[in-house]
């Protein structure tokens, strides 16, 4: 790839110790674990970074707060032999690996993580032409506060969009969320890129994702991340996500939720979209006037009656009541009401996805809702796909197709 101003090439050596150390050729490159540190901060639009083989440092000693912040219009290419004269030259990935390692103390071999950085890599708010390709990112531990719980081996925020290419991410950790990355505000792509072994923490053993824009993961591969909800990706208020040509493999949530439902979820209704589908989510219905509950819905008196008591809000003294007032249970019915409402206006079939569905509701209301979704998808022929935990749900929906997901992302597709 060719800059996109006049600049010139930056060389760095982790393992070179003659030379000028100016960064002006391979015979000069900068020096040492923090040479691509220095190389980084000197570098200017148009410029291109390369670095050979060896392991390289955001910071030596104890700042941990210090990463490699990418720039727009600067590419950082590794896995060089050290005699190339463009990134086209260099040999397969797994022959000279860049390393960039949050190690600071040299003694992960030991199991002390405590004092590696917080996150490696970070997007310092660029946009695609900033490159980062050819490196293995490992060793990020983000166990601080704020953001620094997040993301160990990349942090994109606040319009972070770089570009991230034939990469690989192993090992890395966090408390909160994203082993591999965090992404919120953002939209970087990852492409031929590989999340192995990473720890989410709380969310996403791989990515914690969150009100991002379009996202993409093209050829990529997701293997053994885990985290307590959602093994490989977790995906929050973020509608853009593109992930294509990518495998999921043995990827855990150690939780009780989280094993990878909800992502296929989105993936089912992102491919129902596709061809021009109704879809309709359960969860993301427009909000109720904070009117009594004849009122809510602009509809004769008699069809709004009937409504609500197909959702057993029937009883007169309920339907005075606003939705603030009413309980979680009742709260679920009347969102029912308002998605029948809805699906009864359109004149195109209707896809409705639930995720989690009635996982916030005592068993017996939860089971007396799905049995009224079971009776009026029948009586439509709507289509209704819900994700749950919950097998006591099972009998009162008689759903025409089961995908059970199992651990480490397996699936079994029962029919009737």
């Amino acid at each position: 790839s060719s800059p996109v101003a006049l600049g010139q090439i930056i060389y760095v050596d982790a393992n070179l110790n003659s030379g000028a150390d100016d960064g002006t050729s391979w015979a000069d490159a900068h020096q040492g674990p923090n040479g691509l540190k220095t190389a980084l901060s000197a570098a200017v639009a148009g410029d291109q970074i390369f670095a050979p083989q060896g392991s390289y440092k955001p910071a030596v000693g104890s700042a941990r707060g210090r990463s490699f912040t990418l720039k727009n219009d600067v590419e950082i290419y590794g896995s060089f032999l050290g005699i190339e004269s463009s990134p086209a030259e260099r040999p397969a990935f797994d022959v000279a690996p860049s390393i960039l390692t949050g190690d600071l103390a040299g003694d992960d071999g030991g199991g002390a993580l405590g004092d590696n950085s917080f996150h490696l890599v970070k997007g310092g708010g660029t946009n695609a032409s900033a490159v980062l390709d050819g490196f293995i990112i490992t060793g990020g531990n983000a166990n601080g506060s704020s953001n620094d719980d997040r993301g160990g081996g990349i942090l994109c925020v606040s319009g972070s969009s770089p570009t991230i290419r034939n990469c690989r991410f192993i090992q890395n950790q966090s408390t909160s969320g994203g082993g591999a990355g965090y992404i919120n505000g953002s939209a970087p792509s990852f492409v031929d890129c590989t999340f192995e072994n990473n720890s989410g923490g709380s969310f996403g053993g791989a990515f914690d994702i969150a009100n991002a824009g379009t996202v993409r993961f093209d050829r990529c591969l997701f293997s053994g991340n885990s985290a307590s909800r959602a093994g490989a990706l977790e995906i929050f208020a973020t509608s853009g996500v593109s992930i294509s040509n990518s495998v999921f493999r043995l990827n855990t949530a150690t939780g009780s939720s989280g094993g990878g439902k909800s992502t296929l979820l989105r993936l089912i209704g992102e491919a129902c979209q596709d061809q021009n589908l109704t879809v309709l989510h359960f969860d993301e219905l427009p909000e109720l006037r904070d009117e009594s509950l004849v009122d809510v819905f602009d509809l004769p008196l008699d069809q709004t009656l009937a409504i609500l008591a197909q959702v057993g809000l029937g009883d007169a003294f309920v339907m005075l009541r606003r939705p603030c007032e009413l309980s979680d249970g009742q709260y679920h019915r009347l969102k029912l009401a308002q998605l029948m409402h809805i699906v009864g206006q359109s004149n195109a079939p209707s896809i409705v996805l639930a995720d989690e569905f009635g996982a916030t509701l005592d068993r017996l209301t939860a089971t007396i809702i799905a049995t009224t979704v079971r009776l009026w998808v029948r009586r439509t022929g709507c289509t209704f796909i819900c994700a749950t935990t919950h097998d006591d749900l099972l009998e009162a929906l008689e759903p025409e197709m089961l995908i059970w997901v199992g651990p480490g992302g397996s699936m079994e597709v029962l029919s009737r």
